[in-house]
């Protein structure tokens, strides 16, 4: 799934707390907030998958606009794309290219 996505990231968008994962959802990628609060430093699952019987599931909370600017995160939402849908993710990563510009508006991002 993490095919040509290098995994040491850093995304302008915050990151969310997320409860214990449970039945048998297995992470894939975690991430650390750059401006911790509340004590909460430690990792936090950001992507994670789920399958059984003939379901699979790919989740992530990265999403915000201006992180789409990344290539490794396109790429790596199209992997999971392909994985769920149960078709062969490229050795090198999906092809995540922009098909047209892209140019988000700023919405609360600091930096």
């Amino acid at each position: 799934m993490t095919n040509g996505v290098n995994p040491n990231q850093w995304l302008p968008s915050w990151l969310y707390t997320v409860n214990l994962l449970q039945g048998g959802c297995q992470p894939i990628l975690t991430g650390h907030a750059v401006n911790p609060q509340e004590g909460r430093d430690g990792p936090q699952p950001v992507v994670w998958i789920k399958s059984g019987g003939k379901s699979r599931v790919f989740f992530t909370t990265l999403g915000h606009p201006e992180d789409f600017k990344n290539d490794d995160l396109r790429r790596l939402i199209v992997n999971g794309v392909l994985w769920a849908l149960n078709l062969p993710i490229p050795k090198t990563g999906a092809d995540a290219a922009f098909a047209s510009p892209y140019n988000p508006p700023r919405s609360g991002i600091l930096k």
